[in-house]
């Protein structure tokens, strides 16, 4: 039962990743890297980011 857990943790993560790429893939060069809120990266700071630990932790 456990193992089954992980294992849709792991599916869903790949869901929502395949998600935010899917979502991202739509917007302009501006939009990825301008600063929506003042002191916060870009989406694409946060975008390479968020991948960057997924890859070191993952790999």
């Amino acid at each position: 039962m456990f193992l089954d857990a992980i294992v849709r943790l792991y599916a869903q993560k790949r869901e929502v990743n395949k998600h935010i790429l899917d979502v991202a893939e739509h917007l302009s060069s501006d939009e990825l890297t301008s600063v929506i809120v003042e002191g916060q990266p870009s989406i694409r700071d946060t975008l390479f980011h968020m991948f960057h630990v997924i890859e070191s932790h993952f790999a």
